[in-house]
């Protein structure tokens, strides 16, 4: 069991009644009774802690070494009380202005990624290959999506000549990220011939493949890179 805690909790009980009391006698509203008063001194003893932590304070972590400070609390405690009604629409009046910086921080942080998004989606946009026209996208051979290939793929051991043609056109075109017609285009196949090849190659991990826009787009694995790299005889 934490004493100390309990100790705090009974501290701000106390108060938060005894300031009440002296509110109560204190202030001259006709219309204010007693148990009004000790319950917003009550109110206002328990948003102490709060205040504290809001100004950073260590009070509450002190008090536990050293038991005196609980004195210096009940004194917080006591004024907010005593003063309750402006205690309390402070408090809150500083919370709103947290939570409002905080939001307007979020606003700020979306605005910034936005603005490394409008940065960067051009360069990507540019290491991008788009369709050729003419040319059929993977929408169009549906039956020929990667994932419907893959089970019907045998083991493969070994990278084939068409394979390795197809790594060196990623390997020496100006593009990272190659559209299905691009590629078919560039290796002089057709496009449901050059996804099997593609298949194979993601198979063993040295083409990728992501969606951007609605399309599926091909890239070469840092796998991918060092196969070329030993079978042009420049080992990295």
């Amino acid at each position: 069991m934490d004493w100390h805690l309990l100790n705090l909790i009974a501290v701000m009980i106390a108060a938060g009644c005894f300031g009440g009391l002296v509110n109560y006698f204190y202030s001259n509203d006709e219309k204010a009774t007693i148990w009004k008063s000790v319950i917003l001194g009550l109110g206002a003893s328990f948003l102490v802690p709060l205040f504290l932590n809001m100004i950073s304070s260590s009070l509450l972590v002190d008090s536990k070494e050293d038991p005196y400070k609980i004195f210096i609390f009940m004194g917080f405690c006591l004024i907010a009380a005593i003063s309750s009604k402006a205690f309390i629409g402070t408090i809150s009046d500083k919370v709103m202005e947290v939570a409002k910086q905080a939001e307007n921080k979020a606003i700020e942080a979306k605005e910034q990624i936005q603005k490394v998004k409008e940065i960067v989606d051009p360069i990507a946009n540019k290491e991008t290959e788009q369709d050729y026209a003419g040319e059929q996208t993977t929408d169009e051979i549906g039956l020929f999506s990667i994932e419907s290939l893959k089970d019907e793929l045998p083991d493969i051991e070994a990278i084939g000549e068409q394979e390795k043609a197809v790594l060196h056109v990623f390997n020496e075109g100006k593009y990272t990220y190659r559209t299905l017609a691009g590629l078919s285009q560039a290796i002089g196949m057709s496009s449901p011939s050059t996804l099997k090849l593609l298949t194979e190659l993601e198979s063993l991990g040295y083409v990728g493949q992501l969606n951007k826009n609605n399309r599926s787009l091909f890239y070469l694995s840092a796998q991918g890179r060092k196969l070329i790299s030993t079978l042009s005889g420049h080992v990295k």
